[in-house]
């Protein structure tokens, strides 16, 4: 009858509407979803590049200063690790991409690039040895000044041997500055900068 046929009607017409509906809400979230995993990966990624960057920045001022003795340059340098660029972008990364390998990846960056600051302490506190009349009243110098040769036992043996001890103690000043080059021009720094690179890359 047309009334049982308009009951089937509705019904279908109801049913269709509920499918619509379902239909929509499952798109909106898969649209979320990506939208959520798009911005996920930006931000990570712009975590691993400030990763990259502040090491970077490290190196650079490191270099200037061993190269120059300019002290502008542990100016940059003590502002750059002032900054903490590089554990505030892991704590983000942490935050939204917890034990995962990207994760484990920035961590291995972040940790090697801590090391080498006592590399790049090392060559400092040579350089300071050489000609102590640069240090200023600048707090950063305390640090130069009583950072412990010794601590730079991590090194390959040749610079261990040049750092430790007497030895150290007998150098000359030219060879004290020779040394500061060797600690952060030397293919062990190097090193440690393309494993930095790369962990961040691969991340």
């Amino acid at each position: 009858s047309l009334k049982a046929t308009g009951i089937i009607l509705g019904v279908l017409a109801v049913l269709m509407s509920v499918l619509l509906v379902v239909s929509l809400y499952a798109t909106v979230n898969r649209y979320n979803a990506m939208h959520d995993a798009m911005h996920n990966y930006i931000d990570w990624k712009d975590d691993a590049m400030t990763v990259q960057l502040a090491s970077d920045a490290l190196t650079e001022e490191i270099h200037s200063y061993v190269a120059t003795q300019d002290v502008k340059h542990l100016d940059g340098y003590f502002e750059e690790i002032a900054s903490n660029r590089r554990q505030n972008a892991l704590e983000d990364i942490e935050k939204r991409l917890a034990e995962s390998d990207v994760l484990t990846r920035l961590e291995n960056a972040v940790n090697s690039s801590v090391l080498l600051e006592n590399e790049e302490y090392a060559a400092m506190h040579a350089i300071y040895d050489a000609d102590p009349s640069q240090a200023t009243t600048d707090d950063y110098w305390e640090i130069i000044i009583n950072f412990d040769m010794n601590k730079s036992v991590y090194l390959p043996t040749y610079l261990q041997e040049e750092c430790g001890g007497a030895h150290y103690a007998s150098l000359t000043n030219d060879q004290k500055l020779d040394l500061a080059s060797a600690l952060v021009f030397g293919p062990y720094y190097e090193q440690q900068q393309e494993s930095i690179s790369t962990d961040v890359v691969q991340s």
